[in-house]
This record gives structure tokens, C-alpha cells and sequence, in this order.
């Protein structure tokens, strides 16, 4: 049952060290392409990081 939850843990301490990375990725791929819905990917990143 406690592997579980460290599990648990560590894959959440990964996912919010990654959501920072794919921010930046993300906003770095809108750059190169305009055409992008850009609010569609913003109001999915603030769903997910609320």
C-alpha cells in the first residue's frame, strides 16, 4: 500500500516539474505557427494546472 502512494507521489512531483517544461514548448510552438488556436491550448493548460 505505501509503494502505491510514493508511486502516486512521484508521478505527480513529475508531472508538475514537466508542466512547466511544456509551457514553455508549447508556447514555443505558437510562435512558430500562427495559424495555431492558441486560446483553445491556453484554456486547456489553465484547466489542467487548476
Amino acid at each position: 500500500m505505501t509503494t502505491i502512494i510514493k508511486l502516486i507521489i512521484t508521478i505527480i512531483f513529475l508531472l508538475v516539474i514537466n508542466r512547466s517544461n511544456v509551457d514553455s514548448t508549447i508556447s514555443k510552438k505558437i510562435n512558430r505557427s500562427s495559424h495555431f488556436p492558441t486560446h483553445f491550448i491556453c484554456s486547456v493548460i489553465k484547466k489542467t494546472k487548476t
